[in-house]
């Protein structure tokens, strides 16, 4: 009986080690349990919605994007001795960079445009969030918080550009300094409020032109003018201060990418509705002075959107006070698309813009009303990053004739366009 014993002892001390070492085998290769897991460390470098580079600690991040867009267009006024006019061009060629520096909390955006055959800066700003995902203060050059559809990125049209209610009572970018919460990444409740210059962003034409007077023997004057090349060159660097106060408040249901036209992300209903409002202040005697309000709204659902604003504007008296200010024009447009299979959006708008008697035919207003209807359809191969959109239609102008009547005129417009946008 000892000798058994001691002849299968060394079985039951190495079946023994056998099952120690599966036990801790089977331990360090089972997952973690859910207390013990770690998060994986965020990537140093790589794309999302751009090309990126972050420290650890996320305190130091460089994004670097793009948007690109070749055109074709045809248009043929509705006017005798005015031939069609017809040409490729590039819209839009925008390097984008952006990131934040020191803290998270510290963002900042540039924005060059190489398009249209003349380099152009739009957003230029600073942001710093002193309460977070509430209270965040921006510096420098950016849109006005004005119109949905203008301050929707070029980049996330349904069509080629905005409507023409967009030109008329649309802000644009300019120079201040703005409060707002974000609004661009569709809180439930957004809001933006802002002091700007009032100039926008476009360049205008700066030279410095002299001219000397020289009298002949027999009296006569003769004019010399001189320009001085080194002192010439286009600039946007306002010469004036025509202060612009803007506000918007808006409500978003249901996880709605209310800045991003079509419903590429699908889903149920999704709703998105602004107020905004702005007053041009004619500080530096231009009357120039106006008043604008805009209602907007989109709408998303399975594929479905349809989207709209109605605008109002007034306008300041040429021989009166600012307060002095009287209704110059009314407008609205309305969009509707539908995307099948992700792939394919035909899309339809409408608008109009309808000044008084008093501002039509003016220089802003070149017309008593003007309309706008299109049809498209958008071929979407990565969402809004690669896209070809083709559109056509008619713009209906009624203009006073010579004689002191108005007549219609019927202008034909097409437009095909491609975009690549990283």
């Amino acid at each position: 009986m000892q000798r058994k014993t001691r002849s299968i002892l060394p079985l039951h001390i190495a079946f023994t080690i056998i099952l120690a070492s599966a036990t801790a085998w089977a331990q360090e290769k089972s997952p973690p349990t859910p207390a013990e897991a770690t998060p994986a460390p965020k990537p140093s470098f790589g794309y999302d919605g751009g090309f990126f580079l972050r420290t650890d600690d996320d305190k130091y991040k460089l994004k670097i994007g793009g948007q690109f867009q070749t055109r074709f267009e045809y248009f043929n006024e509705d006017t005798d001795g005015v031939d069609p006019k017809y040409a490729v061009s590039i819209p839009r060629a925008r390097l984008k960079i952006s990131g934040n520096v020191f803290t998270p909390a510290l963002r900042f955006e540039v924005m060059p445009d190489f398009g249209k055959g003349s380099p152009t800066l739009k957003d230029t700003w600073v942001d710093g969030e002193l309460l977070q995902g509430w209270l965040i203060l921006r510096v420098g050059q950016t849109k006005r918080p004005f119109s949905r559809q203008q301050m929707t990125s070029s980049s996330s049209l349904e069509m080629n550009d905005t409507a023409i209610t967009d030109k008329y009572f649309g802000a644009g970018y300019d120079l201040g300094v703005m409060f707002h919460n974000d609004y661009g990444k569709s809180p439930a409740f957004e809001w933006a409020f802002g002091f700007f210059n009032g100039t926008g962003d476009k360049p205008w034409f700066k030279s410095k032109v002299e001219t000397d007077l020289a009298t002949a023997d027999d009296g006569t004057q003769s004019a010399t003018t001189t320009i001085d090349e080194k002192k010439t060159a286009f600039t946007n660097i306002p010469d004036r201060f025509r202060p612009a106060i803007v506000a918007r408040v808006g409500y978003n249901y249901g996880g709605i990418k209310a800045y991003s036209e079509a419903d590429l992300e699908g889903g149920p209903l999704r709703l998105g509705i602004g107020l905004s409002g702005q007053a041009d202040l004619d500080t530096d005697g231009q009357r120039k002075g106006a008043v604008k309000g805009d209602l907007d709204f989109i709408l998303k659902a399975h594929g479905f959107s349809l989207s709209g604003a109605g605008y109002v504007s007034s306008a300041e008296k040429a021989d009166k006070d600012w307060v002095d200010q009287e209704l110059s024009a009314l407008g609205a447009h309305f969009q509707v698309g539908y995307v099948v299979s992700g792939l394919v959006e035909p899309v339809l708008r409408y608008a109009i813009v309808d000044p008084t008697d008093t501002y039509a035919d003016t220089d802003f207003f070149k017309f008593n009303r003007e309309q706008e209807v299109l049809g498209g359809l958008s071929f979407y191969f990565f969402k809004h990053n690669a896209k070809w959109q083709t559109e056509g239609g008619a713009a209906l102008r009624n203009v006073n004739d010579d004689g002191g009547g108005t007549s219609d005129h019927t202008d034909t417009v097409v437009r095909t366009q491609f975009q690549l946008a990283f």
